[in-house]
């Protein structure tokens, strides 16, 4: 007899609700459905100003992702959610609370907590030259995201183009199709091109998480945020109905951006001498609330590279000794060898 999973082909409303959990949980987190979200709508009527948060940006989206992250894991469906997040900057950080290191640090988790294969994140530069301090910091977060965090630099005019590159290398095709039109009034016969968008995947059931991580500084004002909320309408409308789509737009703050409008993000300010901790959802009707997990804990995850070191540093020590007890008790003849 047959086992068929239960999970497999319902969407994630039909889940979330199976599982006893409300749509809403979603909602807290700024994810939607990508066919009925505003997202994009809400982006095009931004208008950018002051200075660039980046880093603390990438924190709070990472958090949210770990946190969706995990209401799957309790619904079992997170097998089958490929995550994809794509971050936009186009100038050096000047506002973030959050250090290159604690940024880092949870790039670092996040690769410990979701597989590789289902994993990938962009950071796109805007005109960002090759030694900045800007390009710099991002070459080594790609570095601690290994061969699933790629940094792509761009100018104004490749803006749509990097996005398209983006879905055709998550296998979004766009396909177009021709068909006859005949004008009533004279029956003269035209054409009309159409166009129909479909995610070419290897299993049919995987769906995708995209989180947009958006610079709208002073100095993407203009052309330059058009041509990124463009591009941003545009990958969105190339998902199918169960994916889910998020963003998180920054300068000076940081604020979620939903089909209601805009929600300011109060990061923790980080204490001298003490680790970080990223910000957990701590709402009490929340999915995950039940389920701590260590990879949220900076303080955890430092323990335990500090617990190898530590016993790689023990190792050392017990054999030195060894070899200079052995080379005193050969001294004074005690042991031949």
């Amino acid at each position: 007899m047959n086992k068929t999973n239960p999970n497999q082909n319902i969407s994630y409303e039909e889940a979330l609700i199976r599982a006893g959990f409300s749509l809403a949980v979603l909602s807290d987190l700024g994810f939607e459905s990508a066919k009925q979200t505003r997202i994009p709508q809400k982006i095009s009527q931004l208008s950018p100003s002051g200075s660039t948060s980046m880093r603390d940006a990438v924190l709070e989206g990472i958090t949210l992702l770990l946190n969706l992250n995990t209401i799957l894991i309790k619904l079992g469906t997170n097998h089958v959610w490929n995550f994809i997040h794509i971050v936009l900057t186009d100038g050096e950080d000047t506002s973030s609370k959050t250090t290159v290191d604690e940024t880092c640090a949870i790039l670092g988790i996040i690769n410990m907590t979701i597989p590789e294969r289902m994993l990938k994140t962009w950071f796109v530069g805007i005109d960002l030259k090759e030694n900045d301090q800007s390009t710099r910091n991002i070459n080594k977060f790609c570095s601690v995201g290994n061969k699933n965090t790629e940094f792509m630099n761009v100018s104004d005019l490749e803006i749509s183009s990097i996005f398209e590159k983006i879905s055709i290398q998550l296998g979004i095709q766009e396909r177009y199709g021709v068909i006859g039109v005949q004008n009533p009034n004279n029956n003269e016969m035209g054409f009309l091109t159409y166009n129909q968008q479909s995610i070419n995947l290897n299993v049919s059931e995987q769906k995708f998480v995209v989180l947009f991580t958006l610079d709208m500084s002073g100095s993407m004002v203009g052309t330059r945020w058009r041509k990124v909320c463009e591009s941003v309408d545009r990958f969105v409308r190339y998902l199918g109905k169960d994916d889910l789509v998020a963003a998180v737009v920054f300068n000076d703050k940081v604020q979620t951006v939903t089909s209601s409008g805009l929600h300011q993000v109060i990061l923790p300010m980080p204490k001298q001498n003490t680790n970080y901790r990223p910000r957990v959802n701590n709402n009490a009707n929340a999915a995950y609330i039940n389920s701590p997990s260590p990879y949220y804990d900076f303080e955890v995850y430092k323990r335990k590279e500090n617990k190898v070191l530590n016993g790689f540093v023990y190792f050392v020590f017990i054999v030195i000794v060894i070899g200079v007890v052995i080379e005193l008790l050969r001294d004074f003849n005690v042991l031949r060898i």
